[in-house]
């Protein structure tokens, strides 16, 4: 269930004289439709959406989506190049490739060499094998 205690975020949602009350009687498709334009209007982007379908295929709506929620502590910029693609499909697989290379980088953390992580593996055993009672 979506609460506001939970997402406080939701009241920036809030439209002329409407209250909390009414924007939990929306259903969870209208207020993430609501989020989506919200995050557009922030992003500067003059385009809004009525339908999770067909105003997304070509991709610019997820460009700028991205490209606003993008974790800024991360410090990663969405390349925005996508949007001037003629091509509604030659534009998405240009997005899509750009989101899986922010993914990766987001996801990427520095692993211990294999024989490092030999060694962490074993130490950690022995550690567990010390201090376990079989009974």
């Amino acid at each position: 269930m979506i609460n506001l205690h939970d997402q406080p975020g939701l009241a920036a949602l809030l439209q002329d004289d409407e209250t909390i009350e009414d924007l939990m009687k929306l259903s969870p498709e209208q207020i993430l439709l609501r989020w989506v334009n919200y995050q557009l209007r922030q992003a500067g982007c003059e385009r809004q959406i009525t339908n999770l379908t067909s105003d997304i295929k070509d991709s610019v709506v997820y460009i700028h989506l991205i490209n606003q929620i993008a974790p800024p502590e991360v410090g990663i910029k969405v390349n925005t190049n996508a949007l001037h693609v003629s091509s509604d499909a030659q534009r998405g697989q240009t997005f899509e490739a750009e989101a899986e290379a922010k993914v990766r980088i987001i996801r990427w953390r520095p692993r211990p060499k294999p024989e490092r992580r030999v060694k962490i593996e074993s130490e950690a055993t022995t550690e567990v094998r010390g201090r376990t009672k079989i009974w």
